[in-house]
């Protein structure tokens, strides 16, 4: 049979995975990630601007498996004492099914989220190029991490449209042991929320959700149920929701996580995330006329293109109460391929 995760809050968007009898393990790609499992505290130095003092930083990371194993949470704080606020990160490193590639999805107290390609030029050596636009200037920035037996070095490198490289960050992780446990998502954000995203935070809650979905025309009808838990995190420059849900007649438990951001660039929510299938996603949405949530995505799905346009409607309080998602997959006509109800439990 398959299965289909329930539409999620801020992804709202119906991962569908092909499935034998028995669900998929992680894939063995994902073997790259084990010697990063642990604890690590690290210390380096960030240069903000080309020709301005190095600022010192110390940072204290763990890594573990998350997802049924599919996906490794990274969580992380950096002091830079008395230069800057703490920045705090929550990543999600995976192996991406569908497009056979290692992802990283991330997201920081700065209000900022993405979902990137990584690379390993090297068994030891793990990259990603993560490509940014700030005032309508392009830049990129690499990121270097070197692995070693008990511990990692680091180091970021900043390209802008115009004038040379320069090394942004550099810095070395070694293993640690009984760490005291720091709640990364308390911390404060870096700067105010975006209007957009506080209005979008008022659906905060945990809501219990009852749908069906199509998984592509001419398939039977699956019924779903499900629990979804949206917070704010990072001081309401993010937010996270979890997700929980069952299929008719399965007894397998969906698990997913997802983040929302808004890209001030793009004037939109970006939303990224994964499940316990190895999946990941994101979509665009904008808020609609106070009154509706339109979330569009185009990428592979089940190795064919997929459009979907997912519409949300808010009660007057702006939570979520209804959702019903179009799609067209490969050749087909648009079909209604999920819809369901929210009722907000708290």
């Amino acid at each position: 049979m398959k299965l289909v995760a329930i539409g999620s809050l801020f992804l709202l968007t119906p991962f569908v995975r092909a499935q034998s009898p028995e669900m998929p393990g992680p894939a063995p790609e994902l073997k790259r990630f084990e010697r990063l499992i642990g604890s690590y505290t690290g210390k380096g130095t960030a240069t903000m601007e080309p020709g301005k003092a190095p600022v010192d930083w110390t940072c204290q990371s763990t890594y573990a498996w998350t997802l049924g194993n599919h996906f490794v949470s990274v969580n992380s704080l950096v002091d830079f004492g008395s230069a800057m606020p703490p920045l705090a990160f929550r990543e999600l490193l995976g192996w991406d099914r569908e497009n056979d590639r290692y992802v990283s999805i991330g997201v920081s107290n700065e209000g900022e989220g993405s979902l990137n390609e990584i690379v390993f030029p090297s068994d030891d050596t793990m990259v990603q190029i993560v490509a940014k636009k700030h005032g309508g200037e392009l830049f990129a920035e690499r990121h270097e991490t070197k692995i070693g037996k008990d511990g990692m070095q680091f180091r970021m490198t900043m390209l802008g449209a115009t004038g040379p490289t320069f090394e942004c960050v550099t810095g070395s992780f070694t293993r640690a042991s009984n760490l005291k446990p720091v709640a990364i998502e308390a911390s404060a954000a870096m700067a105010p929320a975006a209007e957009p995203l506080v209005k979008m935070t008022k659906a905060a809650g945990t809501y219990e959700f009852k749908g069906e979905m199509i998984m592509m025309p001419g398939t039977p009808v699956m019924k779903l149920t499900g629990t979804d838990f949206c917070r704010p995190i990072f001081g309401g420059a993010v937010l996270q929701t979890t997700t929980t849900g069952k299929s008719e007649g399965s007894p397998f438990t969906y698990q997913a996580e997802y983040f929302l951001v808004w890209n001030k660039e793009k004037k939109c929510f970006d939303s990224f995330g994964a499940d316990n299938m190895g999946v990941v996603g994101s979509m665009e949405q904008r808020i609609v006329d106070d009154s509706k949530i339109l979330a569009t995505s185009l990428a592979s799905y089940m190795g064919q293109m997929t459009a979907q346009r997912m519409v949300v409607e808010l009660d007057g309080a702006g939570r979520f109460k209804k959702v019903m998602g179009m799609a067209m997959t490969g050749t087909s006509e648009p079909y209604c391929s999920f819809k369901g109800d929210y009722n907000f439990v708290k």
